[in-house]
């Protein structure tokens, strides 16, 4: 009981102070992002567009495409196509 606690002490401590890796989260599963709009991290399983002055805060993977309109800004890495995460796969074995 008492290792435990330690743990959760240190962790919440190691947390707050921001030294803990985070954890990568999944984004979004949309399509569009109106223009003048922001969010978090995409992950389209189809193509993704974003509207004019449009801001997404994080990464931006496409199954197909990726459209970014004029003064769109993307903080992260844009991945669209063949090689993209979001494109479903299929194993047999």
């Amino acid at each position: 009981m008492k290792k435990t606690l330690v743990v959760l002490l240190l962790s919440l401590v190691l947390g707050a102070l921001g030294i803990a890796p985070a954890m990568a989260q999944s984004g979004a599963d949309v399509t569009t992002l109106v223009a003048g709009g922001s969010m978090g991290s995409v992950d389209s399983a189809a193509a993704f567009t974003s509207g004019a002055n449009s801001r997404v805060n994080g990464n931006v993977i496409a199954a197909t495409a990726v459209t970014l309109g004029a003064d769109a800004l993307v903080t992260g890495n844009v991945t669209a196509g063949a090689d993209s995460p979001a494109v479903p796969t299929a194993s047999f074995g």
